[in-house]
């Protein structure tokens, strides 16, 4: 069986809970992109999936941007929209918990 995705995108995971990092990887991977996980945000990337409540994950986010501007950010987070997240000028946000279509569906949104 073939299946047919049209554009493999790098996506950086920053989410620091392990196993809802894990089952973002597993979403991403399902919809055909390849999953970037690199905390210190040097890999070159399409877009990223971002817990904005975490600090630290912000402040790699920030220089993810800061080195390529272009890249869409999707901010997954356990609350409503923030001006936490705000300032990085999410494309999509989605709460959590969220089932895995309502985040690959996010996904696709985001990259339009």
């Amino acid at each position: 069986m073939v299946i047919d995705h049209p554009s493999v995108a790098r996506i950086l995971i920053l989410e620091p809970h392990p196993d809802v990092r894990d089952l973002m990887a597993h979403v991403v991977e399902g919809a055909g992109h390849e999953v970037v996980l690199d905390e210190e945000g040097a890999a070159p990337v399409d877009a990223m999936l971002l817990e904005p409540t975490s600090p630290v994950l912000r402040r790699v986010a920030r220089q993810v941007l800061a080195k390529r501007p272009q890249t869409t950010v999707v901010c997954v987070s356990i609350g409503p929209p923030s001006m936490m997240g705000s300032s990085l000028r999410p494309a999509v946000h989605v709460l959590k918990p969220f089932s895995l279509g309502e985040l690959k569906q996010a996904l696709a949104d985001a990259l339009g």
